[in-house]
């Protein structure tokens, strides 16, 4: 559906007037009643009048559930960032990354689908599953290596209950480090954290000593 026709949906929601922009919604679907989007707004409308537990929030996540339900599964990045916000906001956390997974299986290749699965788990704090998804995305785009960061820096928050998490950020840093792929200040001091934790206090010395990591950290300090 063209955008001009969405728009006013959009500006009554931005203006905090959802009850004009369920209006809209409503009329629309009367003329066109599959339209994914406006679906999905029409239940975020809903839930703007009333997330409380009751008939309104029920009818949002149910019209969610309509468009998850749809073959093909939805895939398109601003219904899917609907979708989550309308799961989130009534609670159904579990719902809301099954959005961004089944769409992830749809389109393996697709790098905003992967992500939007990633920071899907990352919102609600399921750190393992973040690492496996970070882990995943660096098999499937090997020139992105910012995931494989990702990877290990939830592998460094699991940490403190599971000890061999360190371990296998620390090989995996380390390598990096060995091949002088550590080219930010928040790389670094990630792998010094881990050190750190492991208490390998002279391979700390040594790394925060070397002339790559003094250029890096004198680089992050501000000038007056």
């Amino acid at each position: 559906m063209s955008s001009i026709k969405l728009r006013p949906i959009y500006e009554a929601l931005d203006a905090n007037q959802p009850k004009q922009a369920l209006k809209l919604c409503n009329a629309l679907l009367k003329k066109k009643p599959d339209v994914h989007m406006v679906i999905a707004l029409k239940a975020m409308a809903l839930i703007k009048i009333d997330a409380s537990p009751g008939p309104m929030r029920d009818e949002a996540v149910e019209l969610c559930r309509s468009i998850q339900r749809s073959i093909p599964p939805p895939s398109d990045e601003t219904l899917l960032n609907t979708m989550l916000r309308v799961f989130r906001a009534s609670g159904n956390l579990k719902e809301m990354n099954e959005c961004y997974e089944v769409a992830w299986q749809k389109d393996p290749k697709n790098e905003q689908l992967a992500s939007g699965v990633f920071f899907s788990y990352v919102r609600v704090s399921l750190i393992s599953q973040q690492q496996q998804t970070a882990l995943k995305m660096y098999k499937i785009f090997p020139n992105q290596e910012q995931y494989l960061f990702w990877a290990i820096l939830s592998m460094f928050l699991q940490g403190e209950t599971n000890q061999i998490q360190y371990q296998l950020a620390d090989r995996l840093i380390s390598k990096l480090y060995s091949e002088g792929k550590l080219e930010t200040n928040e790389s670094l001091l990630l792998f010094l954290n881990i050190l750190k934790k492991q208490a390998k206090h002279k391979i700390y010395l040594d790394v925060i000593s070397s002339p790559s990591s003094v250029k890096l950290l004198d680089a992050s300090i501000p000038f007056e």
